[in-house]
């Protein structure tokens, strides 16, 4: 079932479609996946809503091929405790 951004944040913490946590929360008025701020929220989609958020969330599976690609690149990823972890914002 679709949830609106402030659905979500009332309920606190989802799992994404891959499986990984999603811990979602208030800051004044804007909410927050993971610590990043949803930007446009609730967008309408023939298959539920759309919430735009303002980096890229990469589940913790994937954090140390993205370590390996960090090291290649001198580029880095911000960590966090959740199942997903933000990799670059905008």
């Amino acid at each position: 079932a679709s949830r609106t951004a402030e659905e979500l944040a009332a309920a606190g913490v989802e799992s994404s479609a891959q499986g990984s946590l999603l811990v979602f929360a208030t800051l004044g008025d804007e909410v927050r996946v993971n610590s990043v701020p949803i930007v446009t929220p609730d967008l309408a989609a023939a298959n539920g809503l759309i919430h735009v958020i303002d980096a890229v969330l990469v589940p913790s599976s994937l954090v140390d091929t993205i370590a390996g690609t960090e090291e290649a690149t001198g580029e880095s990823a911000e960590g966090g405790d959740a199942g997903a972890v933000v990799v670059a914002a905008a």
